[in-house]
């Protein structure tokens, strides 16, 4: 009969296992996943396994079950299953998961949570039975050192964080198995795992041999035990990185759509002189059901401030070129903004849009991906913070109206060839639309902008008429098998910035403007200091 110590061993130091391998994993592929949601399904599944094996007599029954099952689908699979849509369904999405797991298919958030569920699945029968059925150190050891190692070796991307949980458990399960014979074994390996963690904190913060002792970083961590207790809970319970799916919204989901509830968390602090967007997500993708991005999601370039500013570079540089007679737009204004992130720390790093590139004190190193998203190693500690200097362009001014109004495709060749392959780069990839799109999108969009003539007043006029569709965060759930724009424009005709942003998008692109899909922040009016 297991005590009650037994279950907490194995489903402390199990569910650390398996968490810390599962991540180890899931950092090495393009799948982002939340140390919360990771940590749910680790919960989920090992409680799973453990009430199958709980003894057996339950093993048995739920054995008898699966096979009872299985030899019911076999042989009533023609009368029953064969021609039923659902069984199809199932059978096209696990072909998509080979896809996908084979690099045939972009990633979603779909297939992603299919690929996450089958690793945690897997770590955790291979714990559970390591573990609980039987207690096999050799084996549970040798599986987090391989993968480990395999890690290091393949320079995959690495996560310290799930390392010393393994070395953490791998402590306590050697003091187990120290004590195994010993019938108190499991409640000493409970009262060693305070020392365990307090020595591996300790050696985690101790400066490395050719660094000097920062006593200041000393002093900060006696001073301030709160900050470094809630940076752990912090990185167990909240998503690394910014997405309208994770954080801003209540109940957010994956698709679009949906009503929502806006939380009042205030999301970071912005010190800045003028009122700016913050972009924190781009997507080049509609799929009819959400945005994803499908040219470069990896975050495996290094940052290079020259690469970042070019768009600020060039419409500096394309402005004067471009004036219409004496109205000249040569001093285009330069602002900056500060972002301390505060409680809601992310890896994130929230930039307005024609910057220089970020300026930032920290240790952590700046990633970015073929889009231009920008993100840091690992989440920003608190007091973290970043800078911008960015190009204010005033669209109001009419100078810039008049040189908008000029705009068209092949603007640039004769002028800059480097403008020019930027252009190529643009219209190869913002205009695409989806055949799921229905005919009476594109046609609308062509009636919107009939009267104009160029494709500033074009997108000035979808810009208008989605203007006049209601605003609410309770729109209500989008009806299945419709299109998500399609459904806004045609159907229900209300929702909230999601919903504007991709109808503007898929209509510019409808009447062959190129657009992209932002995510991000718009800082509020009136205030010298916004929080957002």
């Amino acid at each position: 009969m297991r005590k009650i110590e037994d279950y907490a061993v194995f489903f402390i130091v199990g569910g650390l296992l398996v968490f810390s391998l599962s991540l180890s994993i899931i950092n090495a592929t393009v799948i982002p996943v939340a140390f919360g949601t990771l940590a749910m399904v680790t919960g989920l599944f090992l409680l799973a396994f453990a009430i199958i094996f709980y003894n057996r007599y339950t093993f048995l029954i739920i054995l008898s079950l699966l096979i009872i099952a299985s030899i019911s689908l076999l042989f009533g699979w023609e009368k029953y299953f064969k021609d039923k849509e659902y069984i199809i369904e199932f059978i096209l999405e696990f072909q998509k998961i080979i896809q996908f797991v084979r690099g045939y298919l972009p990633y979603t958030e779909e297939l992603g949570l299919y690929v996450v569920l089958a690793i945690v699945g897997f770590l955790s029968l291979y714990m559970t039975l390591a573990l609980y059925v039987t207690f096999q150190f050799g084996l549970t050891c040798a599986l987090g050192f391989g993968l480990f190692g395999l890690n290091w070796i393949m320079n995959y991307e690495r996560s310290d964080f799930a390392f010393l949980i393994f070395i953490f458990c791998f402590c306590v399960l050697l003091f187990k198995k120290l004590n195994a014979r010993k019938s108190t074994g499991n409640l000493q390996a409970l009262f060693i795992m305070p020392l365990c963690l307090a020595a591996l904190y300790g050696a985690y913060r101790m400066p490395g041999f050719d660094t000097d002792w920062d006593t200041q970083q000393v002093i900060r961590f006696v001073r301030n035990p709160m900050d470094s207790t809630n940076d752990f809970l912090y990185f167990l319970f909240n998503p690394k990185y910014f997405s309208f799916r994770l954080t801003g919204y209540v109940d957010g989901k994956s698709r679009l759509g949906g009503s929502i509830g806006l939380s009042n968390e205030v999301v970071m602090e912005v010190i800045a002189d003028k009122r700016t967007y913050l972009s924190g997500l781009v997507h080049n993708t509609y799929t009819g059901v959400e945005w994803i991005n499908t040219i470069g999601e990896d975050f495996s370039a290094n940052y290079n401030i020259d690469e970042a500013s070019r768009e600020a570079k060039e419409t500096e540089y394309s402005l004067p070129i471009f004036s219409i007679g004496n109205n000249v737009y040569n001093d285009v204004p330069k602002e900056r903004l500060t972002i301390n992130p505060n409680m809601r720390r992310t890896a994130t790093i929230f930039r307005p849009l024609k910057n220089y590139g970020v300026e930032h004190t920290s240790d952590l190193k700046v990633m970015t991906n073929t889009l231009g998203d920008v993100r840091f190693s690992d989440v920003l500690p608190v007091g973290g913070g970043y800078s911008f200097e960015y190009l204010d362009v005033d669209y109001e001014n009419e100078i810039i109206k008049t040189l908008l109004r000029q705009s068209r495709r092949g603007l640039y060749k004769g002028v800059s060839q480097t403008l020019a392959s930027y252009a190529d780069y643009v219209y190869g990839n913002f205009v695409e639309i989806p055949e799921i799109v229905p005919q009476r999108v594109k046609d609308l969009a062509l009636e919107i902008t009939a009267d104009y003539g160029n494709d500033y007043d074009r997108a000035q006029s979808i810009k208008d008429y989605l203007i006049e569709i209601p605003y609410t965060l309770t729109p209500g759930a989008v009806e299945d098998g419709f299109d998500f724009v399609d459904y806004f424009l045609f159907e229900n005709r209300q929702g909230y910035c999601t919903y504007y942003a991709s109808a503007m998008a898929i209509l510019c692109r409808a009447i062959g403007l190129p657009t992209r899909y932002l995510e991000g922040y718009i800082m509020p009016a009136g205030q010298s200091r916004p929080r957002v």
